[in-house]
């Protein structure tokens, strides 16, 4: 049972410290004012990276848990970790396009200052 418990606090976790840094994003994101910046592109892409490896990495915590304190592995109805994988894919490929259009709002503001 306490391998259970440590399991799912590991998962929490990982959901709470990728709750952080979207938060970080966003917050950044609100005081810039747009999105298409590359701070905040690359701060998109880290995030998406992290949305990919931290699940992967409870998982693994996860079943070493489980493997210590001798607990069968319970079946979960959720489709494991493609969500993750997903979006992590998703974040990364808007970090492009933010990363462009960053580079849209560079060259647009070098057309005004000339």
């Amino acid at each position: 049972m306490f391998g259970v418990l440590l399991a799912d606090v590991v998962s929490a976790l990982t959901d709470g410290i990728l709750l952080a840094y979207a938060y970080r994003y966003l917050k950044k994101e609100l005081a810039d004012g747009t999105p298409f910046t590359q701070s905040g592109a690359d701060q998109i892409q880290r995030l998406g990276i992290r949305t990919i490896v931290l699940p992967l990495v409870a998982v693994i915590l996860s079943a070493v848990f489980y493997e210590v304190f001798d607990v069968a592995q319970t079946l979960r109805t959720e489709s494991g970790d493609l969500p993750s994988l997903t979006m992590g894919i998703v974040l990364i490929l808007v970090s492009l396009i933010f990363r462009y259009g960053a580079e849209l709002e560079g060259r647009k503001k070098m057309g005004e200052t000339t």
